[in-house]
């Protein structure tokens, strides 16, 4: 029964006995009732109750929020051919991201969203957390409370039956599941077997610390495996996604109408991913890197880096005082075991532990202190002390801060005297008073300050009672030990006066407790995403408590630590740049030579481009295009060149500089005949460290041009030439770009260089050219980015509408041709018949997902008609009889594109029906045995080996590769020219 039906029957049945009817309680029945009348009319009455609750909690909801919430919504339910990639709900730590999903989901609930799944980082803590979190904000849609829109919340952890599709169809249904293997493995059972239909719906994938667990990637197991001879055979490994990170990828692919939102405060490894589906030999994962990022505005009581290492810098700031220093030597006591600290001469007196001791005299006064000022005897405070991840290092740390403990005990009972301590109470009471004082100047507190005497009297009542404690925290069941879960907030309660958590990771994302007033930091700091969540500082803190809250760390943690937030500043200004919040083409992260972003195994399949002050940034391996071919694009470069002279550095607009640019890649060629194929996004990476060194340098760029150079492609010792200048050039250009970036023109001759005892080409194709070198200014701030190839945006694309007005693009397969079209496929309107025109294509596992269909957990759709002995089953290279054993796709047209002097030929081609186009085996084999590439005379090891046969054959198989591998070809039959286009490219401008 709902409140307003029990209001109603309360009132009927006082007025059935003459009874006077409250106000308030005919008010609350009116209130009531125009609620209804509401939420019956409103399009998102999910949203509105969830945005109306929490008005009467905090008493408003930012028009900001209210924003950020809608937009992301309406961008992650957008159709598109880039729907399927993630959006990004990007908040500071601790700012209120699981308040704003809420509201996300809730949202989504309204606009046709049937089924949310949230994942967590994955501790049951977090993951608990996060449910009973659920539990009581969406406890106004519970069935049992008569809610008219009902969403039930499950935890994956605890759920082990199903659910019927009946029953799931009237309500909006929540999992949270941890990123943990059995949980994945859980929720994917439930989706894929016990409940399939869920699989069906409409979901939106909530990824909590998406940074984390979500994507990372390891090298593919290797087995070692020996030759004839008994010698090991040459393997390399290749890249997978790990264990985690495969089963939410898989996951995902299982749903037939999926969304996906990525919620972090660290994002640097998202930015860094590859764009678009990735093939991991073959295996097709979905995108990672966010198409769109939403920002969570912060709310006003939100403490964060900018108070720590911004505002802690003005010397008449109340946060001036939050950083204590702690040397180097007391750190590494914390982080060895030495027993002999703990004798009674040597605790609180011992030199090097005075800072540790400072730190646990100053927690218990500024607990104290906070007590008599919020005359709240029940108040409670909390201190973390995260100095490493060991156990056994934290259990020293417990012995040794409960034998400092006992010193301080006895001190405060009297039953002490010690100078160290005296010193220690007299420089926390002088920090406090200082910092109570300018907070009170400044407006930001009102507090009276106590004595000495009153504090150290709250002091010794802590100890006399036993009013503290002291948790060493390594795992889930320490945490729940510890500390209880508050059924609204999520959070820990705390269940002493004072407490102190010892501990580490388990300590880290998401995990939020109230009231920590001191944090005493040691962790390494290479890597920022890891670092910066370790700030369990930050978040909703009262400014009374900021007032005694202290941040203990070495000097040098500390500077790095600025210097971390001073790059994710410059991150998300970035990113508030982006229109619409449309992720650019490339994100440029900073970096320091003190630590990287992200771990390695993050970002293992990106190719990442670093960004150094002084560096220098160049294309190789290109082959420049014939004389006739590149004269129209050398003329436009001498002509933009022109009105600023080329004999010294001209500072030229940077809009011309990429015209320049465009212009020269135009007269670039890459290819399997020039072996380059690698070096294609040269000119890309170029242009975009361009346009983050111009940023740097406020649109400022110098160019200089040098005439009539000779250099050749290929070096004596075979390799491409990555030395295009000489030193003089280099030295020049070096001393010109301290401030701004400079471009040097190599203008090459480009001639032939024919080596008469190969008779291969080390020069060139006969036509001039030129080779753009990028030098970085000396003041640049270090950047690294990942190149994203299928972004639109400073980029020259085709459009290809006119072909698509009578087809959809799935049924056309996209090719790049090498020859001209016209000779090599007819004239528009010219018919063939069955067999007598053809394009082929031999599989290998990196181009297979273009053309054969991917499935569930296989890399490849299985063919029914045709069966595979799992025991022959070696991937695209599967000879199985003979019999192609895939689904292939079923393209009915293909539109071929070539690209000549800077116009881009297109051709439309009907083809034959799928069941006429024919499937081949091609079975050659080098010396070894091994698979090598169709139509190849080169047989070297390493260069055209499809398929190590030693490392698949065994001999509980059979023996003979012959009856187990193959290159497949396919032959796609075209009947006619539909339509032939010549198409010049435009720029799409960001």
């Amino acid at each position: 029964m709902t409140e307003l039906e029990q209001i109603i029957n309360t009132i009927k049945t006082l007025q059935a006995m003459n009874l006077t009817v409250d106000e308030k309680l005919l008010q609350r029945k009116a209130d009531l009732e125009a609620e209804e009348k509401a939420a019956a009319s409103s399009s998102t009455p999910i949203y509105d109750r969830l945005i109306k609750e929490a008005e009467k909690k905090f008493g408003s909801v930012s028009d900001e929020k209210k924003r950020c919430v809608e937009q992301t919504v309406a961008k992650l339910l957008e159709d598109g051919p880039r729907s399927k990639e993630p959006g990004l709900l990007l908040g500071r730590i601790q700012c209120g991201k699981t308040d704003t999903f809420e509201n996300v989901i809730g949202l989504a609930f309204d606009k046709g969203v049937d089924v949310a799944v949230v994942l967590t980082n994955g501790t049951v803590a977090l993951g608990e957390q996060t449910y009973k979190r659920f539990e009581y904000d969406y406890r106004f849609f519970k069935e049992e409370s008569g809610a008219k829109n009902v969403i039930e919340i499950y935890n994956i952890h605890d759920f082990k039956g199903s659910l019927k599709e009946a029953v799931v169809d009237r309500k909006k249904v929540v999992f949270v599941c941890m990123k943990q293997v059995a949980n994945m493995r859980r929720l994917t059972e439930l989706f894929v077997r016990k409940s399939s239909f869920l699989k069906d719906k409409n979901v939106l994938i909530v990824d909590d610390e998406a940074d984390f667990a979500s994507r990372n990637y390891v090298n593919s197991p290797v087995e070692i495996c020996n030759d004839e001879d008994g010698n090991p055979i040459l393997q390399e490994a290749f890249k997978q996604l790990a264990v985690i990170s495969d089963q939410i990828d898989r996951f995902r692919h299982e749903l037939s109408n999926c969304h996906y939102l990525q919620v972090t405060a660290t994002p640097y490894s998202l930015f860094l991913q590859p764009g678009g589906d990735l093939n991991l030999q073959g295996n097709m994962v979905y995108s990672f890197k966010p198409r769109f990022v939403s920002q969570v505005p912060v709310h006003s009581r939100y403490i964060g880096g900018d108070v720590y290492y911004v505002q802690s810098k003005n010397p008449d700031s109340m946060y001036s005082h939050l950083f204590t220093s702690v040397p180097q030597k007391c750190m590494d006591v914390m982080k060895r075991r030495y027993n002999g600290y703990l004798n009674e001469d040597s605790r609180t007196n011992s030199s090097n532990l005075y800072e540790l001791s400072y730190a646990l005299v100053s927690y218990f006064m500024a607990t104290a202190i906070r007590v008599l000022q919020t005359r709240n005897e029940r108040y409670k405070t909390c201190a973390v002390f995260h100095v490493d991840i060991a156990k056994d290092i934290h259990s020293w740390q417990k012995d040794l801060i409960d034998a400092l403990l006992e010193d301080i005990e006895s001190y405060f009972a009297g039953d002490l005297e010690s100078e160290p301590i005296e010193s220690m109470i007299s420089q926390a009471y002088t920090s406090f008073g200082e910092s109570n004082k300018k907070g009170n100047n400044e407006g930001l507190i009102d507090v009276v300050f106590p004595s000495l005497d009153e504090i150290k009297e709250v002091v010794n009542q802590i100890f006399v009672k036993n009013d503290y404690s002291i948790y060493v925290v390594n795992s889930d069941k320490d945490l729940d030990d510890c500390a209880q879960m508050n059924k609204e907030t999520g959070q820990f309660d705390l269940q002493t006066k004072a407490t102190i958590f010892i501990g580490g990771n388990i300590l880290n994302r998401g995990i939020t407790i109230d009231n920590m007033i001191c944090f005493f930091y040691g962790r390494d700091t290479n890597q920022q995403d890891t670092v910066m969540q370790h700030a369990r500082f930050y978040g909703a803190r009262s400014k009374e408590d900021m007032a005694v809250t202290r941040l203990h760390t070495t000097n040098l943690i500390y500077n790095i630590l600025t210097r971390m937030h001073e790059l994710d500043e410059d991150l998300r200004t970035q990113l508030m740049s982006c229109a619409d919040g449309e992720v650019p083409s490339s994100i440029f992260v900073g970096y320091d030579q003190d630590f990287k972003p992200c771990a390695s195994s993050k970002i293992a399949v990106s190719k990442t481009i670093p960004l150094r002050p002084g560096s220098r940034i160049f294309p190789i391996g290109f082959m420049a295009d014939f004389k006739t071919y590149v004269k129209p694009f050398n003329d436009e470069i001498r002509s933009i060149l022109s009105p600023y002279g080329t004999v010294d550095y001209a500072e030229i607009p940077v809009e011309d500089v990429r015209d320049i640019l465009y212009n020269i890649r135009q007269t670039y060629l890459y290819g399997e005949m020039f072996e380059n194929e690698m070096y294609s996004e040269n000119m890309s990476e170029l242009q975009c460290a361009l346009d983050y060194a111009t940023k740097e340098s406020g649109g400022k760029i110098k160019v200089k041009l040098y005439e009539n150079r000779e250099i050749n492609r290929v070096r004596l010792d075979g390799g491409f030439e990555d030395s295009p200048e000489s030193g003089n050039v280099i030295t020049s250009a070096k001393a010109e770009s301290k401030e701004m970036p400079v471009l040097v023109l190599l203008h090459e001759k480009g001639e032939k260089n024919i080596d008469p005892t190969t008779g291969k080409n080390k020069g060139w194709n006969g036509g001039d050219f030129y080779w753009p070198v990028l030098y970085l200014q000396e003041s640049l701030k270090p950047s690294i980015f990942a190149l994203d190839t299928n972004s639109n945006g400073n980029v020259f694309a085709i459009d290809y509408s006119e072909f698509y007005k009578e087809i959809g693009d799935e049924e056309c397969l996209r090719i790049s041709y090498p020859k001209e079209l016209c000779s090599a496929f007819g004239e528009e309107g010219q018919t063939y018949e069955d067999g007598e025109k053809t394009y082929s294509v031999h599989l290998t596992p990196t181009n297979a997902s273009r053309y054969v269909y991917r499935e569930g957990e296989m890399s490849f759709a299985l063919n029914y008609n045709v069966d595979l002995d799992k025991s022959e089953d070696n991937g695209i290279f599967s000879y199985c009889g003979g019999q192609f054993p895939f689904e292939l796709r079923d393209f009915r047209y293909l539109l071929v594109k070539k690209r000549i002097q800077g116009i881009v030929e297109i051709m439309l081609l009907e083809l034959y029906d799928q069941d006429s186009w024919e499937i081949i085996s091609h079975q050659n084999y080098d010396s070894y045995g091994d698979l090598i590439g169709y139509a190849t005379n080169d047989t070297s090891r390493g260069k055209t080996v499809l398929l190590n046969t030693g490392d698949v054959v065994r001999p509980s198989r059979s023996r003979d590769p012959q009856k187990r591998v193959c290159q497949w070809e396919i032959i796609y039959k075209i009947k006619k020219v539909v339509m032939y286009r010549q198409k010049v490219p435009v720029r799409k401008v960001e």
